[in-house]
């Protein structure tokens, strides 16, 4: 699948330096460029038969990182679930989310266990500006202490409550058995316990091992501004 290709990064400053990256071309799909950018991130541009909403061209752009909600062995129980909370409630991905909702485009957030970013598609004229929080969302993360709280009791909220343990052990077994062929374990979601010992230091660790601008990717239907 072309979308699992690797991709190309984008921060708020713009594009530092590129390496471009030829690829083979079926004769049945579009041209496909995929560069890297002087800080690591991958941006691949996917065109594609441009859609029509009242009169308007509409662009996708997918953004995010190359982890996803794995919960690997050294890490605290929840953390990869707290990293995902707290990237959507940042304030890129609300202004991001905003910009869309406002042009009358849409949004939705990615989470997978290869993957976790957005998905927007809006009227082609605001490709820029969803570029430039595209920026800063992809920029090295400073963990704000408010919205760490706030992600946290977020995550509290969803493993609140009795613990099935007949579904656990669904959970357990069907991960499992996805994971068979990849190189890193399930693990069973977070006890309430275990989320209220989830410290900042915790996820700044997290973020430094884990998110940098290497694994970070950008898809888009259009072509960025330099």
């Amino acid at each position: 699948m072309l979308l699992l290709m690797p991709v190309l990064l984008v921060t708020g400053s713009g594009v530092q330096g590129t390496v471009r990256v030829a690829r083979p071309q079926s004769a049945e799909l579009p041209s496909t460029t995929v560069e890297r950018l002087a800080n690591g991130v991958r941006v691949i541009h996917l065109p594609h038969s441009s859609s029509q909403t009242d009169g308007a061209s509409i662009a996708e752009v997918t953004f995010g990182y190359t982890v996803g909600l794995r919960n690997e062995p050294g890490y605290p129980a929840g953390i990869a679930d707290l990293a995902r909370l707290y990237l959507a409630a940042s304030v890129p991905a609300r202004s991001v989310a905003l910009v869309a909702h406002l042009g009358g485009g849409e949004f939705e957030f990615i989470e997978g266990l290869d993957r976790i970013g957005m998905r927007v598609r809006v009227p082609d004229v605001l490709v820029e500006t969803v570029v430039r929080h595209v920026g800063a969302y992809l920029a090295e993360p400073v963990v704000d202490p408010e919205l760490f709280d706030y992600a946290r009791r977020q995550l509290q909220h969803l493993v609140a409550g009795e613990r099935d343990d007949f579904g656990v052990g669904l959970d357990r077994a069907v991960g499992g058995a996805l994971l068979r062929d990849y190189p890193y374990l399930w693990s069973d979601r977070a006890r309430p316990d275990q989320v209220d010992r989830l410290q900042i230091g915790d996820l700044k660790t997290y973020f430094d091992e884990n998110f940098g601008t290497d694994r970070a990717y950008v898809i888009t239907s259009e072509r960025l501004p330099e």
